[in-house]
């Protein structure tokens, strides 16, 4: 790929959210996923996955795919293929996540973004979302758009 060491700092910082701040409560708490993780015993963590609905598989896989980019990176076997798959899973979960809160929402009555209030809706997400989710979704959605814009390998 031209852009490898582009798609390897974002592969990276994908694996770097593991370890910062994803949302802020109201009570001043944050949730980083490594602190769940690393609670869980690893002869749990498989019968865990396998009671998890499938939005925590592919959340899983985004990680997953996001180790194997950068270890195929260093070793200079990347592809666009993996690079647009490791861009394409968060993306694709977090369009899942809106779309399920809408509906959720709609059904006991709260109220919805509108899309015509984009001032209101940014102050809200910076106030809630933390840096891991930037990381995470920002990383996914580049390389997303690098892997599509990526001309190939260059000649040697």
């Amino acid at each position: 790929m031209a852009f490898k060491p582009l798609v390897l700092l974002l592969a990276a910082a994908m694996l770097v959210s593991l370890f910062l701040p994803w949302l802020a409560t109201a009570l001043g708490n944050t949730l980083v996923p490594w602190d769940i993780i690393r609670q869980i015993k690893p002869d749990q963590a498989l019968d865990i996955l396998k009671q998890s609905p499938p939005e925590i598989w592919a959340f899983t896989a985004s990680f997953a795919l996001a180790a194997l980019l950068v270890v195929t990176c260093i070793l200079g076997i990347e592809t666009k293929l993996l690079a647009l798959l490791t861009g394409a899973v968060p993306l694709a979960l977090f369009g899942y996540g809106i779309y399920r809160g809408q509906s959720a929402a709609a059904r006991i009555g709260l109220p919805q973004f509108r899309l015509d209030d984009w001032q209101s809706m940014l102050n809200q997400i910076t106030r809630t979302f933390g840096p891991g989710l930037y990381a995470w979704l920002g990383g996914a959605a580049v390389l997303a758009v690098v892997s599509l814009l990526d001309p190939g390998r260059r000649a040697r």
